[in-house]
């Protein structure tokens, strides 16, 4: 059985409201500016902070604004 996850995101940067599941594999395909990158640094901070597991559910708001020492370190991987 393949394990799925779920983020909500509300109001979080350029993410005004979504729903994504998140599975093994999950490709974000969009135009630019379009929050791919976005949505793949909180899964990066998520995973993290949750012992290298995305949580089943996560609802992410604009007062989460703690994850920019994570953001950072994601960048430097690119």
């Amino acid at each position: 059985m393949i394990e799925k996850n779920n983020i909500k995101v509300n109001n979080f940067g350029i993410i005004k409201d979504a729903n994504i599941d998140i599975s093994p594999l999950t490709i974000f395909i969009g135009p630019n500016s379009s929050g791919k990158s976005f949505i793949a640094k909180l899964i990066h901070c998520f995973s993290k902070v949750h012992d290298l597991h995305v949580p089943e559910t996560i609802l992410v708001s604009e007062a989460m604004n703690y994850f920019k020492s994570e953001d950072e370190e994601f960048s430097q991987l690119q």
